[in-house]
């Protein structure tokens, strides 16, 4: 095993880190899927009535599906793209 300060290791927690990174970023995307076809399922199948519904979604599901996907976005733009940053240095070493 690797020394835990080696250029070696630190990639391989990196690497590990960006899969975990990868499956959070896919149950969250699946989470704001979930919830939009979850109230979508009670409007249309179930009978939720349209004021409440058509309220419900531009006050609080549509906000709501935003920040998730800001998050997201964040995901991505942010974390990811450090990671990779951090992957290559190590890897230049």
């Amino acid at each position: 095993m690797a020394s835990r300060t080696s250029y070696t290791y630190q990639k391989e927690l990196l690497i590990r880190l960006k899969e975990t990174l990868e499956v959070f970023r896919e149950d969250m995307s699946n989470v704001a899927r979930n919830y939009k076809n979850a109230v979508q399922n009670l409007h249309d199948n179930e009978g939720l009535m349209d004021e409440t519904y058509d309220e419900y979604y531009v006050n609080y599901l549509n906000p709501t599906v935003e920040v998730l996907n800001s998050i997201l976005e964040r995901i991505d733009t942010e974390d990811v793209a450090f990671i990779e940053k951090e992957i290559n240095f190590l890897s230049s070493r």
